[in-house]
């Protein structure tokens, strides 16, 4: 449960000078290391046009970490050049959430057939206040499943009874 972001498209050149440029420029925005995988192997199940595939690769691109409480962001495409990601930004606030869709519009041009869903409707709206609104909303409930999960979870009674040894 949470905000996340699903996106997917074709990117033909994943060493487009440009991309690296726009990886590492918001690598640096979000103080994050840029990691490069060329020719990597990565056990993949995925829908694609409502076909399910398996791969193992290669796959290249890039990963990068827009915050600690936040999933990574990773552009690592098929030989292809097809990607599908998710990164769930829900426990970095809305504010990651913000720049995590802002690189994905800079991405954009590098796309085709890109598609993006976002569970706070900030990518198809630009509604700020909305985006606050379902975080907190979310962060409401999931606290509020946490404390339920916590009261109900009792440790064990390992009080000795009488005549035990």
């Amino acid at each position: 449960m949470g905000v996340t972001l699903y996106y997917s498209g074709t990117i033909r050149n994943i060493r487009d000078p440009k991309l690296e440029k726009l990886a590492l420029k918001w690598a640096k925005r979000w103080g994050s290391e840029v990691t490069t995988v060329r020719d990597g192997e990565f056990p993949w199940i995925y829908v694609r046009d409502g076909k399910t595939f398996e791969s193992n690769g290669p796959v290249n691109g890039f990963i990068m970490h827009p915050h600690p409480d936040s999933e990574s962001v990773a552009v690592l495409v098929l030989e292809d050049g097809y990607f599908w990601r998710f990164c769930k930004t829900q426990f970095a606030g809305p504010d990651i959430h913000v720049q995590v869709v802002e690189f994905l519009r800079e991405l954009a041009p590098f796309v085709e057939n890109f598609e993006v869903k976002d569970e706070a409707e900030y990518w198809e709206t630009g509604d700020r206040q909305e985006l606050d609104r379902r975080m907190g909303f979310l962060g409401n409930v999931i606290n509020t499943m946490a404390e339920k999960l916590k009261d109900s979870i009792k440790p064990p009674d390992r009080t000795p009874t009488s005549g035990s040894n």
